[in-house]
């Protein structure tokens, strides 16, 4: 799925005491995607003074037989994750393997999260975030916000302790995925491997997210 950013926020100021948002922002991409976030909602520090939205989200409708998409995000400890994940068939289409591998995941955020971040100085008191840098800096902006949140996944990636994995994501994306696509559903959503996932899949098995019989391909 290409994913283009058509253009980044003018400047915008965020603190505990005023708040210049209006309550929803919607960003279109140039493919057609829609990521949205709540201006009011709280700014979580993802490090290298970059801030993203608690809760945001990108949509795509998909081509003529390709399924709608709609992830959602969130952070955990500092790193901006995927918090769920939701395809949906086009009337006379079903949902196949093939469309789900079309989905490269970490790629995907790292895009939404250069569109949806928002930056504080070293000097600036806690809590206070702004958008953009000024007139005609949006590429500069952009190209930094990235940078922020390729680092931001690198640490993601360098944590893969046994327990850190949501089973229950595991386990209800196992569940809501198409009979030929399952493995593929969690490698998009996780992006991760085949062997990996299928590791996750034993382990929401093991711990009770998925019972023996739901456990085995449909």
């Amino acid at each position: 799925m290409p994913f283009v950013m058509s253009h980044i926020n003018k400047p915008m100021c965020q603190n505990s005491d005023r708040k210049f948002e209006a309550a929803m922002h919607q960003r279109e991409t140039g493919d057609g995607g829609l990521i949205e976030w709540d201006g009011w909602a709280d700014i979580v520090d993802i490090g290298g003074n970059r801030g993203v939205p608690a809760t945001f989200s990108f949509s795509h409708p998909g081509g003529p037989e390709q399924p709608a998409f709609r992830f959602d995000f969130g952070v955990q400890d500092g790193i901006p994750v995927c918090t769920n994940a939701t395809v949906t068939a086009k009337e006379g289409v079903p949902v196949r393997g093939r469309d789900l591998r079309i989905v490269r995941l970490d790629d995907l955020l790292v895009s939404v999260v250069q569109a949806v971040a928002y930056r504080r100085d070293p000097d600036d008191p806690p809590g206070h975030w702004m958008r953009g840098y000024g007139p005609g800096e949006d590429l500069r902006y952009g190209v930094s916000n990235r940078r922020a949140a390729e680092r931001a996944l690198a640490k993601r990636r360098n944590r893969s302790p046994r327990n850190s994995v949501d089973l229950e994501l595991v386990a209800r994306t196992w569940l809501e995925a198409p009979k030929d696509g399952q493995e593929a559903a969690l490698m998009a959503v996780f992006g991760k491997s085949r062997s990996t996932v299928q590791r996750y899949k034993r382990q929401a098995v093991e711990e009770g997210y998925l019972t023996e019989d739901e456990g085995r391909r449909k």
